[in-house]
């Protein structure tokens, strides 16, 4: 790589894929509700979708564990997830366990998807990697959900 733009084509195949991915917002339960199916990249290599998890955060950079404010969300049993289905995961806004993501009425915040495959020696080590959807932003009312795009983000 030299100083200044460089472009690099690299090819990936990731263990699993977030598709389609919709978050609304359920006015009459108070619940944020993500729906998305899975899809394997390649399973003769990672053949069972192990995780997967509603993120969410008060700040654009959401993900997994130490990035994710949502205690309180809904998981489905992993096991039961099977490529191609629709997979619904909630987030209760009002649980108590959730306070410190849904405190401030003013406050835009930030949602995505992870999902996690394993099987076959693929991903089945102490580190395991996710998956993720694109970010999405939702207006501190809830009124307006919108994908992130990359290029508006003021750094």
């Amino acid at each position: 790589l030299k100083e200044g733009k460089n472009r690099m084509d690299i090819s990936v195949l990731p263990f699993c894929r977030v598709k389609d991915p919709v978050i609304s917002y359920d006015a009459a339960s108070k619940k944020m509700i993500a729906q998305f199916y899975v899809e394997l990249g390649d399973p003769s290599r990672a053949n069972k979708i192990s995780n997967v998890a509603f993120c969410a955060n008060t700040q654009l950079f959401v993900g997994c564990n130490n990035l994710n404010l949502a205690k309180d969300h809904k998981p489905a049993k992993a096991q039961d997830i099977k490529p191609g289905e629709l997979v619904t995961l909630e987030i209760d806004t009002t649980a108590p366990e959730n306070a410190d993501l849904f405190k401030y009425s003013t406050q835009d915040r930030y949602f995505r998807i992870a999902a996690m495959a394993e099987g076959n020696g693929y991903n089945t080590e102490k580190n395991k990697y996710y998956n993720f959807s694109p970010i999405f932003k939702v207006s501190a009312d809830f009124s307006k959900i919108e994908q992130v795009k990359w290029d508006d983000v003021q750094w």
